[in-house]
């Protein structure tokens, strides 16, 4: 670092994330004019790892990394912070692409490079459990090239689409907040949750129970065919939209029915799908509270082509909020200590 860190160096990692921590297992660094390094934290003795951390944390040794929120998140498991990253390829192509599908570095790697993917650990860059360790390393370094390349390549192409500005003063900052975000999580009561998804399930259960009293006999309420057969040949209810597999019986579908027949059943279809897509929300949520009562969503920047964020791992935006049991829900998040 003492001999080639002046200049902008690409930084690649191997790492697992879980629940809100995580590890790196490797890392490296590569600059424009060829030396390349692979770093394993495990090897560092207490000078190599002060002086790897004081590189990161200074804000005047540029960096250049892909995923840069995820590469904070993680590296600041291992008390490592990181200041001075200049470009991250995914969010200089977002700006420039915003409706494009993936911002993955291989293919980006290939359509601005020209540069055959590289893949080091899993597609995300995660830790392969079955690698070879050399195999590995090399792969590591070539993707850390591939990073400060395609940084420079795109920085030119945001200077032409006018989005350099916004890079530097809104999407790396916002980075930066969503990587500490992630890992405070938020703080979630999970006695609540798994109260709630006791009452849903109960709730579901019910609904299975008053479809099958009102047709007079059991069938599968998950079943569209079953569902088809009951509702327009048993029951002979007005036909909805015609599709490949038969007569539609989405949601849209239910309530035109529920308004042109006495018949109960388009109601209670109704009522179980809303009850189970909440039990599913809430069972959801109680896998992800983690070891410390909170919950680590992941915040995606690169996501929707219209600019807004996101969230994965689990999606805290399907809540519904303007039923009483979606403010039940949300009642389960709490103010964490």
């Amino acid at each position: 670092l003492g001999r080639h860190a002046e200049g902008p160096l690409g930084m690649s990692l191997l790492d697992e994330w879980k629940l809100g921590s995580g590890t790196v297992h490797a890392l490296a660094l590569a600059r424009p004019d060829g030396p390349a390094a692979h770093i394993d934290p495990t090897d560092l003795d207490t000078d190599d790892e002060r002086a790897l951390a004081g590189w990161l944390a200074d804000p005047d040794r540029p960096k250049v990394v892909h995923g840069a929120k995820q590469a904070r998140r993680v590296l600041a498991e291992h008390g490592w912070e990181v200041a001075g990253i200049t470009m991250d390829p995914a969010l200089a192509a977002y700006l420039i692409q915003p409706g494009r599908r993936s911002f993955d570095l291989e293919g980006l790697g290939l359509e601005f490079l020209g540069r055959e993917p590289v893949a080091a650990g899993g597609a995300d860059g995660q830790l392969a459990l079955d690698a070879d360790e050399h195999a590995e390393s090399e792969a590591l370094m070539r993707r850390a090239r591939t990073v400060l390349d395609l940084g420079t390549a795109l920085d030119e192409r945001l200077r032409e689409v006018g989005a350099e500005d916004l890079l530097h003063d809104m999407e790396l900052p916002v980075s930066d907040l969503l990587a500490r975000m992630e890992r405070a999580g938020i703080a979630a009561d999970r006695g609540r949750l798994e109260r709630l998804e006791q009452q849903f399930a109960a709730a579901v259960r019910q609904a299975v129970e008053d479809a099958h009293t009102a047709v007079g006999h059991e069938f599968n309420l998950g079943s569209p065919k079953q569902l088809q057969e009951v509702l327009f040949g048993e029951l002979g209810l007005p036909r909805t939209k015609k599709t490949k597999t038969g007569w539609t019986t989405d949601a849209d579908a239910l309530m035109w029915l529920a308004g042109r027949t006495d018949h109960e059943l388009p109601v209670l279809m109704l009522r179980y799908r809303e009850q189970a897509k909440l039990r599913t929300t809430v069972e959801g949520l109680i896998k992800a509270v983690a070891p410390d009562g909170r919950i680590h969503t992941t915040f995606q920047q690169t996501v929707a082509a219209t600019g807004r964020l996101s969230s994965t791992d689990p999606n805290l935006q399907n809540i519904p909020v303007r039923t009483d049991e979606g403010r039940a829900i949300r009642g389960a998040f709490v103010v964490g200590e």
